[in-house]
């Protein structure tokens, strides 16, 4: 496998004049695996339980699954059903603690069987969360990082370095401190970094949860190319399944530890919907699908959003409201938080990360901040939070200074869920309670089932009473729900999510939404969020680009400006429709 010729490491590289082809091209453009070839990759009978006081816990059970060389293939379900755990099994280096049985065959081999250089170099991995993969300080040294533990020769080491900077248009950010990088471009790095040892297979655990709708579409365009292009066999698990299903081979769906449907996206639809009623699983796929699924019209199930919407109007003569624009006059309302000319910077020598900001927040508002990774949206939360402190301007929280007061009386008025979970070794309850005093056994439940975890806490041997610690068997999706039920017991006037979804399934999204829209009942709320259809509803919706504001207003008002943010919109919502 060889990728682009591109210019050497020592001068910057510059990215090849074509760019990543979108994931919304026909299947007919896309490479297809031979016909009864061997199977890269094959499960037989895999289980694998994780060790309890109580017994053993099923992660995956059961699992058979043949994936062919040059496949791409989605894993799909709920947070918590096995994903995580079956990806993390073909990573020796990663596997998690348990009891396994049945098989694992890489090219025929027993995955256990295979040398480490193998093992390390034909299986690719990128994670969830970017900072866990990361090594070094320098974007150079992390691309070479794992040709140089191979000793791979310092020349072959230049050119393969060159090579993916030119791939992944990577150039312009290539001298720079790894520190230096947002979420978004961190999780590019990674998969630049892995594509350097030129596996033959890259699995990928929901890499696109942190990046914005277009850092997400070229990464996923990327893969793409990757898989296309290169031949690299792709297994992943990811929820933006608008984008994803298109260009998959294959849809594993995955429920309660065992796989329950494995077929073509598209046959994965019609059988769905050929079930006696709806089934569960249709509320975690595309929205072509699940509206698919739910309809008594006849014909093929659609993909794309250009596909549902040709069915639609071919079937119910589909129509398409005009946005009614009308301003809101704000002068009446109280001010919750003011922004005014926030300047900020990490280091001295670094340029400023927000520059002249100003915003006003308004009481009870829900106000949702929209921009590419590296614009300051998180930025603006620290400082908010007294995180970090402005170098220039001032922040007023209900008319007050935010310097004047104390970080403990700052952390009371704000409830925080942020797209990295954090959780501490203790109990589920302990986790949820945190440091609210006087919370009583049915507000915790309460919350819990708001976020829709009541039952799986349930079914663990000691219920709330479970110890989580760094090995425990929780999904990412899972931890997040923990962290959502938290800011509802902590109940505190003002609300910031910061991605509080981006590390759960489609399904757990509407749930935790529903939950979030009572949540925010009577609240001030601060939103980040890179899936659109999260934020439609916003009182007022702010686009960043490079710490500044672009543009404001409804997301009426802004699709009718026809600017920055119906372009985003666009190219999340219809660029399918090609």
């Amino acid at each position: 496998m060889c990728l682009p010729q591109a210019s050497p490491p020592h001068a910057a590289p510059v990215p090849p004049a074509s760019t990543a082809a979108g994931v919304s091209a026909a299947r007919s453009d896309c490479h297809t695996p031979a016909q009864g070839a061997a199977p890269l990759l094959a499960l037989e009978g895999l289980s694998v339980f994780f060790r309890t006081d109580q017994g053993l816990l099923p992660a995956v059970q059961g699992l058979s699954l043949q994936v062919a060389a040059g496949a791409a293939t989605c894993l799909v379900g709920e947070s918590g059903c096995g994903k995580s755990t079956l990806l993390r099994l073909l990573k020796k280096q990663l596997r998690p603690k348990g009891t396994k049985s049945g098989g694992i065959f890489y090219k025929g081999v027993e995955i256990d069987d295979l040398d480490d250089r193998t093992a390390v170099t034909d299986i690719g991995f990128v994670m969830q969360n970017p900072d866990n993969q990361i090594v070094t300080d320098k974007v150079w040294h992390e691309l070479a990082f794992g040709l140089e533990s191979l000793g791979t020769e310092s020349d072959e080491i230049r050119r393969r370095v060159a090579e993916i900077c030119g791939f992944f248009g990577i150039g312009d950010w290539y001298r720079k401190r790894t520190c230096e990088l947002s979420g978004g471009q961190k999780q590019l790095l990674n998969l630049a970094s892995v594509m350097a040892m030129q596996p033959e297979i890259l699995v990928l655990d929901e890499p696109t949860a942190q990046l914005d709708p277009i850092a997400a579409s070229d990464f996923i365009g990327a893969l793409k190319k990757i898989n296309t292009e290169l031949g690299t066999t792709v297994l992943l698990a990811e929820h933006r399944l608008e984008e994803v299903f298109p260009l998959a081979h294959k849809a594993v769906l995955m429920d309660k530890a065992r796989i329950f449907l494995t077929d073509t996206p598209r046959n994965v639809g019609n059988i769905l919907k050929a079930s006696d009623k709806p089934h569960k699983m249709l509320a975690g796929l595309p929205s072509g699908i699940r509206i698919f699924g739910r309809l008594d019209a006849k014909g093929d199930c659609p993909l794309t959003v250009g596909e549902s919407r040709q069915f639609l109007e071919k079937n119910y003569g589909n129509r398409y409201p005009g946005y009614d624009v009308s301003d809101e006059d704000y002068s009446e309302r109280e001010k919750a938080v003011e922004i005014s000319e926030g300047c900020f910077r990490y280091e001295r020598n670094l340029p400023d990360v927000l520059n002249g900001l100003s915003l006003t927040v308004y009481k009870n508002e829900i106000l949702c901040i929209l921009g590419g990774n590296g614009a300051g949206k998180t930025t603006m939360v620290n400082l908010l939070m007294r995180f970090y402190e402005t170098n220039k301007g001032e922040i007023l929280v209900d008319g007050t200074p935010l310097s004047s007061l104390t970080r403990e009386n700052v952390h009371a008025l704000f409830c925080m869920v942020l797209q990295d979970t954090w959780l501490f070794e203790g109990t589920i309850w302990d986790n949820i309670v945190y440091s609210k005093k006087g919370v009583s056994q049915d507000e915790v439940i309460a919350a819990c089932k708001a976020v829709g975890i009541h039952h799986f806490i349930q079914t663990l041997p000691e219920g709330y009473n479970t110890i989580l610690h760094e090995n425990d068997s929780l999904s990412a999706g899972q931890k997040q729900l923990i962290t959502i039920a938290r800011a509802m017991v902590e109940n505190a006037p003002m609300l910031i999510l910061d991605e509080a979804t981006s590390s759960v399934d489609t399904r757990t999204e509407i749930q935790i939404q529903e939950a979030m829209d009572k949540l925010m009942m009577g609240r001030t709320s601060i939103i980040i969020a890179h899936r659109l259809s999260t934020i439609k509803n916003a009182d007022l919706i702010l686009v960043m680009k490079d710490g500044d504001i672009i543009e404001s207003g409804s997301h009426e008002v802004l699709m009718a400006q026809n600017g920055f943010y119906a372009d985003l919109y666009n190219s999340q919502f219809e660029k399918a429709a090609g």
